[in-house]
């Protein structure tokens, strides 16, 4: 799959939480906005990238490739429309994001040639403690000034060499390159299928020792939060400061077998201490990326990772079975020094082996991988998606981490951030009540064996329930009602319950504008708290011409951040924005976008926070001594 897709949330880090479910159409929207400027050649789309798209069922993706197989390359998008199973609709949805190309003479020849320049400017403009002068106090402080700034390069000269490089400064550092970050791909579509040198990640198997890219986590989208795509190596373009491979990746096949290696040398930040002995050791890998006051700096590539590995990936009917390894080394061993992390890894040096299958078998789907590392801790997963009917659909996801399993790239289904020490089951489904209405929910048990850093104790368990309601009508507007349930330990003998609501309306008022309303609604019991937090906002939209202009008013009133509420919020072409709303509070938007010309766009946000119980803001020294937050962006975009 094309390394578009990790562009979308390039704001948003390598990472997602799991309180993500309001947020997935927003983030379905802006992927295929950028597939359509990105799209696959029908004659050269691999299955993965099918499959990613999610917008195709099982039976048309093997009418798609029995149809290419016996008929040879496309000659026309026409040609489309004679696949038994694609409809109308189908095709409809292809718009844009599928295309029929003329062969191309050489590699080196442009062809459908593309660029993308960038340029972003970020503050905030009330002062920080950061920015603020030294006192007797406080003498520490942010060593740049207050813009955080962005450049980012896209280019495409055909559909064999891609480019690009990410130019980055947070607010508080003093160099516009202080992340630097670039890749080159080429695919050669002879042996050699795809060349990466720079940066990239991989997405192998179902992510036990390599995934990269963003993840919505546990979502009413069962079958898409339970299996995961082998897209192979994919280039890097996201300004997340962490989570990634620098140096080569190699994918080529023999035959039907596809092989894959990758070598990977790259600083990292890290806290580095000594022992009794004046041995240098680290405890965790910083990964904000933020080098703004002089001990991160210090920290700023204090430490040196080297890896490598390599994936065998053999075909089997319309699936695979994978076997991958990989191995990690530092020059600084890590070392475990809290109670609650000394059975997990710790060292210098880490290997991994998995095998992994995704295997369609009649109408059921199965999906798994196992993997150990030297240390003989082992991790497995294992999910089945199928179709009751045309209707009903369910999935189910069984997951083991190893309390001392690790692997620095692994991102799986779990409660946990970290793939370790956590044995679970999902299960969900989805109803397809009429052509509008759909039914989704999941409940999903957890246990973690060992105590970590949430749970200080042995034996935490939870589970998780949710069920969600969607009315969709493409001319009439689009409805949801969710509602979530969590019941997780505390302490040994006591529990909590957390209760999440929301209820949310899309319709087009009149031409041109667009209204969106959502009420969200958070109740949080335990033994020492009893909390009702709630959000109100409401979004308008207005395009015409070359003007679009969003607006957002959000009332917020939380007791704390524990009945935190998340919401998609609009923001600049190409970012991600999911952010925590809490405390009394309101928060105001307006997004301006204008088109220049053909070539030019251009981008303005201003968003402010009013809080109404509280005199200053943030914490350390982003600590804004007032009761407001004012935030600006400004964005041009030069394509052609």
């Amino acid at each position: 799959m094309r390394y578009c897709i990790l562009l979308l949330f390039f704001s948003f880090g390598a990472r997602a939480q799991t309180q993500v479910h309001d947020a997935v159409r927003e983030v379905e929207e802006t992927r295929l906005q950028f597939f359509q400027q990105n799209p696959f050649d029908i004659n050269f789309v691999t299955s993965e990238e099918m499959q990613g798209l999610h917008l195709f069922s099982e039976s048309q993706l093997q009418s798609f490739w029995a149809y290419r197989n016996s008929h040879g390359p496309f000659i026309s998008m026409h040609e489309l429309q004679i696949i038994a199973g694609w409809d109308l609709e189908t095709l409809q949805k292809t718009v844009g994001i599928l295309i029929c190309e003329t062969p191309q003479k050489k590699w080196y020849q442009g062809e459908q040639v593309s660029e993308q320049l960038l340029v972003k400017f970020e503050r905030t403009l009330e002062e920080k403690v950061g920015f603020s002068p030294p006192t007797a106090r406080g003498k520490i402080r942010y060593v740049g000034n207050p813009w955080a700034q962005n450049i980012r390069y896209r280019g495409k000269l055909n559909r064999t060499i891609r480019a690009g490089f990410t130019l980055q400064k947070d607010a508080g550092e003093s160099d516009l390159t202080n992340f630097k970050s670039f890749y080159l791909e080429v695919k050669p579509q002879k042996w050699v299928d795809k060349l990466i040198l720079g940066d990239f990640i991989n997405q192998w198997g179902q992510g036990l020792i390599q995934s990269g890219g963003f993840s919505l986590g546990k979502t009413y989208e069962s079958i898409r939060a339970t299996q995961k795509f082998n897209l192979g190596g994919l280039p890097y373009s996201s300004s997340g400061e962490s989570a990634f491979y620098r140096g080569m990746n190699l994918q080529a096949h023999w035959g039907p077998v596809t092989f894959a290696i990758f070598q990977s040398t790259r600083n990292l930040d890290a806290s580095i201490s000594k022992d009794s002995l004046n041995r240098p050791f680290y405890r965790s890998i910083d990964v904000d990326g933020n080098h703004r006051t002089s001990t991160e700096l210090k920290n700023k590539s204090s430490l040196t990772e080297y890896a490598w590995g390599f994936q065998a990936l053999v075909p089997i009917a319309q699936g695979y079975v994978s076997f991958s390894s990989t191995q990690h080394q530092w020059d600084i061993p890590k070392r475990n020094t809290q109670v609650y992390n000394q059975t997990e890894w710790q060292g210098d040096q880490l290997t991994n082996y998995a095998i992994a299958h995704h295997i369609p078998w009649k109408n059921v789907f199965l999906a798994g991988e196992f993997a150990s590392t030297n240390s003989k801790a082992i991790a497995c997963i294992e999910s089945i998606a199928f179709p009751i009917s045309q209707k009903l659909d369910f999935s189910t996801l069984l997951r083991y981490y190893g309390t001392g399993y690790f692997s620095p790239m692994a991102q799986s289904l779990g409660e946990g951030s970290q793939t370790k020490n956590e044995v679970g089951i999902f299960v969900g489904n989805q109803f397809q009540i009429s052509k509008y209405q759909r039914l989704s929910s999941y409940i999903d048990y957890f246990y973690f064996p060992k105590q970590n850093f949430t749970y200080a104790f042995n034996r935490a368990w939870g589970v998780e329930i949710l069920t969600r309601f969607q009315w969709d009508r493409k001319k009439k507007g689009h409805y949801f009602s969710q509602l979530k349930w969590t019941n997780q330990s505390i302490e040994s003998n006591q529990r909590k319950n957390h209760l999440q609501a929301s209820f949310d309306l899309h319709r087009d008022l009149i031409s041109h504008v667009k209204w969106h309303s959502r009420l969200m609604l958070s109740y949080l019991v335990s033994p020492d708290q009893n909390e009702l937090g709630a959000m109100w906002l409401h979004d308008i939209q207005y395009s015409h011409r070359n003007w679009k202009l969003q607006t957002r008013i959000a009332w917020v009133h939380t007791p704390s951040y524990d009945t935190r509420l998340y919401a998609f919020e609009p923001t600049l072409a190409y970012s991600f924005s999911l952010p925590a709303y809490y405390d009394p509070s309101m928060r105001n938007l307006a997004l301006l976008s204008y088109t220049l010309s053909k070539h030019w766009e251009l981008g303005i946000k201003i968003a402010r926070t009013q809080y109404f119980e509280k005199e200053t803001s943030g914490s350390g020294l982003d600590l804004i001594p007032k009761s407001h937050k004012t935030d600006i962006g400004l964005q041009l975009i030069y394509g052609y």
